[in-house]
């Protein structure tokens, strides 16, 4: 702001006519810049009845109650007037705030602490074996793919630059082989779990077979001791002798000679 702006804003500021808000439009700077500037030039703004304004012998009041100094700080320095009362606060219709890190907030340990986004959050709990097997063969694929762009690209390359190849090459083998080592374990486990998701089943299956097996053998056991009642056999005539005798068989009730 040059000379002539600044004694032209001064002026406008100390007539009291303008509001700050329509200086600073005026001049192009913010009501608080305006404040500001009067504030280190110390100037004196100069307090200005507008007219058509009643006074206020002829405005009937409405609080009697309040004292001149609450009513002297109804008007501020810049001319504005503070209303009586303030519009009413409408509500925002729906919800103000979007949803943002809620999954986190469910659960404890790493989750609430990372504060990762809803989307990896999900992701993550819906991650599966197969899933873990899947990212490991395809990381050996890219793997494979780069050790054959690097194998072409050593003969035109500088003795420099073949080295770096090798070296990447090397890793990325290494790389392979841990994943191989790894792609075998997922594969084992995966191959328990199926055993696991069976076991539960076949083990009710044969618990109830070997009921119904034991059913059958005492149902058959009774068929058979039903048809066979009052039949002589020389294992029924020895258990007939054995209980006749006085001791009934028991070698405990023999008398001593």
């Amino acid at each position: 702001m040059n000379q002539s702006d600044e004694e032209s804003l001064k002026r406008d500021y100390c007539a009291g006519v303008m509001i700050l808000e329509e200086i600073g439009r005026k001049y192009g700077i913010t009501e608080g810049a305006v404040r500001k500037k009067a504030r280190a030039k110390k100037w004196v703004r100069k307090k200005v009845r507008k007219s058509g304004m009643k006074t206020a012998k002829n405005v009937p009041q409405k609080n009697a109650g309040k004292t001149s100094s609450d009513a002297g700080s109804e008007g501020t320095d810049d001319g504005t007037k503070i209303p009586d009362f303030l519009p009413e606060t409408k509500r925002i219709p729906g919800r103000p705030f979007t949803a943002h890190n809620t999954e986190s907030l469910k659960h404890g340990a790493y989750t609430r602490r990372l504060l990762l986004s809803d989307d990896v959050t999900i992701d993550s709990l819906n991650t599966k074996l197969s899933d873990e097997l899947f990212l490991v063969r395809a990381a050996n694929m890219t793997a494979v793919t780069n050790i054959g762009k690097w194998t072409a690209r050593i003969e035109d390359a500088t003795p420099e630059e073949q080295k770096n190849l090798r070296e990447q090459i090397a890793a990325a083998e290494k790389g392979i082989m841990r994943n191989i080592a790894r792609i075998e374990s997922l594969e084992r486990s995966l191959g328990a779990l199926a055993i696991m998701a069976v076991t539960p089943a076949k083990i009710i299956a044969d618990t109830e077979y070997r009921a119904a097996a034991r059913e059958k053998v005492k149902a058959e056991t009774d068929i058979l001791t039903s048809q066979k009642q009052g039949v002589t056999t020389p294992m029924t005539e020895i258990v007939s002798t054995l209980h006749d005798m006085s001791h009934s068989g028991r070698l405990d009730d023999i008398p001593e000679e």
